[in-house]
């Protein structure tokens, strides 16, 4: 299912509250056609339209046949550039997205949904549709307005540094984009000309503490044999960090070798202090040491730790423990 009709601004910004309505009756798989369908729009809302549909679950470029070419390779270097980053971050998140949608076939949850559906105490979020989550863990907050160098983007509670209105600067290359605390998602960072050639690409699992004493998060990624609907082929893994260990347990399915390695793991926290040690418990019994990096740059509330070549499968059998 897809919306808008002209290249304006005007109708960009009515995209957003469009989807979130056709996503809460049921239509999940939907999208804009990215840069209106009538009509010829600017460089900037171009590239604006395409970070904002990076976020999108269908996400096209189409156009009436009178308008101008706008294959992004048509606009200038600032423009291009631009499109190229949000369509690498579009891909880099296919392992999220293809795992949301297995998940919304079982209990039919909106991959796209407004702040409300996951918040529903949060009054404020009633009135909000000019940003949305995808999934749990996602909030994105488009930037509509061509010209704007700034947004304010409201952050529910739930360690995005949550329950506030935050000004948040921005460029071109700016996709204001928030991952809430307590929630894990699988991504995968090379660039590649299709989908069908990241299938063997590995994963890079990113892990965002909430900010309780003990914090812990939990996400699930799904594979299948990614070109037929042969449901031996699928499996359901859930990803779980609690007490410092992070552990990846298979909960549907059945072995498969040619699963991927995890290549990188990112924790990000708002209380977590440097570690001494980080070792793998491997399905052969090993214990394999883990070469990590620390950073702390404002304080407590943006510490990241990333854990570089676990060597280890995105499949059943060990886990990860941080000392």
């Amino acid at each position: 299912m897809k919306t808008t009709q002209l290249a304006s601004n005007q109708c960009q910004n009515i995209t957003t509250p469009m989807l979130l309505s056709l996503s809460m009756t049921g239509l999940t798989f939907c999208g804009a056609d990215v840069g209106g369908f009538f009509r010829n729009p600017s460089g900037e809302l171009y590239t604006r339209w395409y970070q904002a549909a990076a976020f999108h679950p269908f996400i096209r470029s189409h156009a009436h046949i009178d308008s101008d070419y706008r294959e992004p390779w048509n606009f200038d270097a600032p423009y291009v550039d631009a499109i190229r980053d949000a369509l690498r971050l579009r891909y880099s998140l296919l392992p999220y997205w293809y795992t949301l949608f297995a998940l919304s076939e079982r209990d039919a949850s909106p991959p796209m949904a407004p702040l409300f559906y996951h918040f529903p105490t949060d009054e404020r979020t009633f009135a909000i549709d000019n940003a949305f989550m995808v999934g749990d863990a996602l909030l994105v907050h488009p930037v509509v307005h061509v010209g704007a160098q700034s947004v304010d983007v409201y952050l529910p509670n739930g360690v995005f540094s949550g329950n506030q209105e935050i000004n948040v600067p921005v460029d071109l290359k700016t996709i204001p984009l928030f991952y809430r605390g307590g929630y894990i998602v699988a991504r995968k960072g090379r660039p590649r000309r299709s989908s069908a050639m990241m299938i063997y690409d590995p994963y890079t699992i990113v892990i965002a503490l909430d900010d309780a004493d003990k914090p812990t998060a939990t996400g699930y990624l799904y594979m299948d044999d990614y070109h037929s609907t042969d449901l031996s082929t699928a499996r359901l893994y859930r990803m779980q960090y609690a007490s410092s260990t992070f552990k990846f347990t298979r909960i549907e399915g059945t072995n498969n070798p040619d699963t991927p390695l995890i290549e990188r793991i990112v924790i990000m926290s708002p209380k977590m202090t440097k570690p001494s040690r980080v070792y793998a418990f491997t399905p052969d019994g090993m214990k394999r040491d883990i070469e990590f990096s620390f950073t702390n740059s404002n304080g407590s509330r943006s510490a990241l730790l990333v854990l570089r070549k676990p060597l280890v499968k995105a499949e059943d059998g060990w886990e990860l423990h941080i000392e």
